[in-house]
């Protein structure tokens, strides 16, 4: 299984990843990022197996990712209630 951080549409491949045991680091990652880290498992069959693997990009520490990763993603934070009622009808 793997846990991944707030997700980018960043061209990028740069991540790292932690163990079940390990505190998840970081807040955010491209979705090539995990793209790349479930195609080396798919190359090795052997790597993770039963493990919960936590995916992130390095340098992105904080409580929550930069602002503009989330608005480019379309946030969380909506403007006004009527803009949560139609997200979370």
């Amino acid at each position: 299984m793997t846990r991944s951080a707030w997700l980018t549409n960043l061209d990028e491949v740069d991540y790292e990843t932690t163990t079940r045991d390990e505190p998840f680091k970081r807040t955010e990652v491209s979705r090539r990022s995990v793209a790349a880290f479930v195609v080396s498992l798919i190359k090795d069959p052997t790597k993770a197996v039963r493990d919960s693997i936590g995916v992130d990009k390095p340098g992105t520490d904080g409580d929550r990712p930069r602002p503009e990763v989330m608005s480019a993603n379309g946030g969380y934070e909506p403007a006004t209630k009527e803009d949560i009622k139609l997200r979370f009808p």
